[in-house]
């Protein structure tokens, strides 16, 4: 799907999960270790099903993958909505995840870029995502922060990018 992006030298493309359904164990794993509270034994969701509904290649949801010298480093999917407060924010990004040890060299800003094209090309003129955590992120990629709400107790920031103007 994309170009090989270089970060620290090594190369990683970014791909449909649907083209690497044997990533879905490997990230599996790594949901289940980022979001126990949510993907582990007695969390609300199943990581296996949700990465095996995202592994299309038209429509939402819709799941990317990052491949590094033959290994799954990273995921994202784009999903119609994910924002209980804002059901009028389609479509939204969700399960940005990057495998600690390629963490901050480029996977996470590459997969919310190759996200935000695969929106466009969808006909979508913005995506948008919230977090709790990690708002560096979408602002370093030009992202912009509309709103503010909770869920579940936890403050999120929501950001828009405009798909017309993805760097890719």
């Amino acid at each position: 799907m994309s170009p090989p992006n270089f970060a620290r030298g090594e190369p990683f493309e970014i791909a449909l999960i649907a083209e690497h359904p044997e990533a879905v164990p490997v990230i599996e794993a790594g949901y289940k270790a980022e979001w126990d509270f949510w993907y582990g034994s007695g969390g609300m969701a199943n990581a296996r099903s949700d990465l095996l509904e995202r592994s299309q290649t038209h429509g939402l949801p819709l799941g990317l993958v990052a491949l590094r010298a033959g290994g799954f480093v990273g995921a994202i999917a784009l999903a119609a909505n994910a924002i209980p407060s804002r059901p009028d924010l389609s479509p939204c990004l969700i399960g940005l995840w990057v495998a600690p040890a390629h963490r901050n060299c480029g996977i996470g800003t590459a997969l919310l870029a190759a996200s935000v094209v695969k929106a466009g090309e969808m006909g979508f003129a913005h995506a948008y995502s919230s977090t709790a955590s990690v708002h560096g992120l979408f602002q370093r990629a030009a992202w912009r922060e509309i709103d503010r709400t909770f869920y579940k107790g936890n403050a999120l920031a929501i950001f828009a990018a405009d798909c017309a103007a993805s760097p890719l």
